[in-house]
């Protein structure tokens, strides 16, 4: 039993044969009598819409169906009036069926029948529903065969279709940069796991993940903020909710204050936290492996705190105050600035001989609570400036004119 190429009558179940296997399925299953029970009413009454939404809330609660049981449900149900269903709620469920398959072959096959029936049914554009069944195909191959690139080029060939489309369900969306994440840590990508979770995280509700997914993702988002070599903007991470569940974690509320001593640049700060917690980032292999090039990475963020701190007239920073700041010396503080020159973190002109630096721009920051309450202090020094210039040129005009 399954679909018919071309969106035809599906080869699904008859009326006799879906009301046999739903009071088979209440018995098998009895905590879900009532909910088969309420499934077939609806059929019976052919209220597609209720029925649609009650099966999703069906696949998706904690503790509901699943495994094999999310297959039967598919196979021996859902076909037998999915010409009646959105598309985009067809594929959902297809997906719930797919993760309860025994092997990749079998999911593969289930997800590939979904595609082609909706690719030929009448009505409506199939890119949205499909992209999300691909994206799932994309993620077997991934976790079920180790096909990663099988995996790499199916989502590029997503993504090139998501960028032809408007008002995207935020589920593909979420689909997609939660895929690409899996991807990009399975390479050992940082810096793409890092940028594809956060906005992975911009399309879900953190209420509808389980409390150890939160606290997985937001493990994973911290680690790769450390490590990453693009990621020298680490406020937008602490300012997500996902850190919450960090500071609740009993294991791992440690990374999140050794994250905040990281992102101010405090080197002797971040110096004791890595003494404090010693036995924590050692128990991490990530962190050993990049233990230098985290202190590096501390110097330079260090750096760039030491720029914003000044005032825009004030960029002239001699290599005495970086030195002071960051704790080089100051023949290694040359190779400091070369080295956030170089990664375009900062743009200016170095002085060898004075030994100064004159900076001219810096990568925009996700700015902290204490940044912002700095920047208002700015502002209010600003308008004061700008307000007795007002009043001096006020006065000079008023002598002028008499």
């Amino acid at each position: 039993m399954g679909f018919l190429p071309g969106g035809s009558s599906p080869s699904g179940p008859s009326s006799e044969e879906v009301s046999a296997f739903l009071s088979e399925a209440g018995r098998k299953h009895s905590a879900r009598r009532d909910a088969y029970a309420e499934l077939g009413a609806l059929y019976e009454r052919k209220h597609w819409h209720q029925l649609t939404v009650a099966l999703l809330q069906l696949v998706s609660a904690s503790g509901g169906v699943s495994g094999a049981e999310a297959v039967e449900l598919f196979t021996r149900f859902v076909t037998g009036f999915q010409n009646e269903m959105n598309r985009l709620s067809l594929a959902k469920l297809a997906l719930a069926a797919a993760d309860g398959s025994d092997g990749a072959e079998g999911a593969a096959k289930l997800l590939g029948d979904c595609v082609e029936f909706i690719s030929g049914a009448q009505g409506g554009d199939p890119r949205e529903p499909v992209t999300l069944l691909r994206i799932k195909e994309a993620s077997i191959k991934l976790h079920r065969s180790g096909d990663w690139l099988g995996c790499k080029r199916l989502l590029g060939e997503c993504e090139e279709v998501l960028k032809g489309m408007l008002d995207v369900d935020p589920s593909v969306h979420a689909a997609f940069h939660k895929t690409e994440s899996d991807l990009a840590k399975s390479k050992g990508d940082y810096n793409t796991f890092y940028r594809s979770a956060l906005k992975y995280l911009a399309f879900v509700a953190l209420d509808d993940l389980l409390e150890e997914e939160r606290e997985a993702l937001a493990l994973d988002l911290a680690v790769s903020a450390l490590v990453g070599t693009e990621v020298y903007s680490l406020g937008e991470l602490l300012g997500h909710p996902i850190c919450g569940a960090l500071e609740a974690s009993k294991c791992n509320a440690w990374l999140l204050v050794v994250i905040r001593a990281f992102n101010a640049g405090d080197i002797p700060g971040y110096d004791k936290l890595c003494v404090q917690y010693a036995t924590q980032m050692g128990g991490n292999d990530i962190l050993v492996k990049h233990a230098q090039e985290l202190r590096q990475k501390a110097t330079i963020l260090s750096l760039l705190n030491l720029v914003f701190s000044r005032p825009a007239g004030e960029r002239e920073v001699s290599f005495s105050d970086i030195s002071t700041r960051t704790g080089l010396a100051i023949p290694e503080v040359e190779l400091l600035l070369m080295k956030a020159l170089s990664l375009g973190l900062i743009q200016g002109i170095v002085d060898q001989i004075d030994a100064t630096v004159q900076i001219s721009w810096c990568q925009p920051q996700v700015l902290s609570r204490a940044q912002v309450g700095e920047l208002r202090e700015r502002m209010v020094m600003w308008t004061g400036k700008v307000q007795k210039l007002a009043a001096l040129v006020e006065h000079e005009t008023v002598e002028l004119s008499a």
